[in-house]
């Protein structure tokens, strides 16, 4: 039997704002407590935005979802926010349409959708509309996921908030964290290195009929490895099934 020598590398620390963290694997979450995001686009600035939710949601539960919002927005230097309406919404195709019609008339810069439980009917209809008609940048919430049993669960909104604000700072056009190696800075490496990452998604059981498998390919274009270009492709009907999943790094 042939023998091939290996290692295993150290877990790389992460860095959010000027301090870095190691990892536990055993207790790894997504968490923001206490920390700050590694750059934001412009903290002075305004963040338009405006709500959509479902009937099914609870008005309650929707003004607390935006004051959490709103002090996390300020709190992690994203921007200063500016709330232009919250309004329940029907989430069939029409509904969505006419929400994110208006939106785009205010020029808001993210548009919340807010559900009681997922639906990716719902979920696929509202992202192609803000992603691919309208071009807005949209997030997707759901209160089920701050339900502990039959109770509202008003103090975990901290850290489901928190994460959702990841998703709001990369489409906002920050970048949430980086690593950091054992030398120092990661960007001594990065600064001259060229990161690709491919991978193939096929559809699940519950994605809709029809569904086709997309394969993307992603490049990094900055030195802490946190903004990349990339492009995707639709694999064809009756064409030969690829799998395959790829990471190359290139440095000059």
């Amino acid at each position: 039997m042939l023998k091939v020598d290996c290692s295993r590398l150290p877990y790389p620390k992460i860095r959010y704002g000027d301090q870095t963290y190691n990892i536990t694997p055993a207790e790894a979450k997504w968490n923001l407590g206490n920390k700050q995001f590694l750059s934001t686009k412009d903290h002075e600035r305004t963040v338009s935005y405006k709500i959509l939710y479902e009937g099914k949601v609870e008005t309650a539960h929707i003004d607390q979802i935006r004051q959490n919002f709103e002090g996390q927005l300020r709190k992690l230097q994203v921007g200063n926010a500016a709330h232009l309406g919250t309004h329940q919404q029907q989430v069939n195709v029409q509904g969505l349409r006419y929400g994110l019609q208006q939106a785009q008339r205010d020029e808001v810069d993210l548009v919340i959708l807010v559900l009681r439980s997922k639906d990716q009917d719902v979920y696929s209809n509202f992202k192609y509309l803000a992603d691919c008609v309208f071009g807005i940048p949209s997030i997707v919430m759901v209160t089920a996921s701050n339900y502990r049993g039959q109770a509202w669960n008003a103090t975990g909104l901290d850290q489901y908030i928190g994460n959702i604000m990841m998703k709001a700072n990369l489409k906002l056009g920050g970048i949430n964290h980086s690593a950091e190696s054992a030398e120092g800075n990661i960007e001594r490496y990065l600064g001259n290195t060229l990161v690709l990452g491919s991978d193939v998604t096929h559809p699940s059981n519950g994605s809709l009929f029809g569904c086709p498998s997309v394969a993307a390919l992603v490049g990094s274009v900055d030195d802490t490895g946190g903004c990349f270009l990339g492009s995707l492709r639709l694999q064809s009907k009756g064409s030969k099934e690829v799998r395959y999943r790829a990471f190359c790094v290139f440095s000059y």
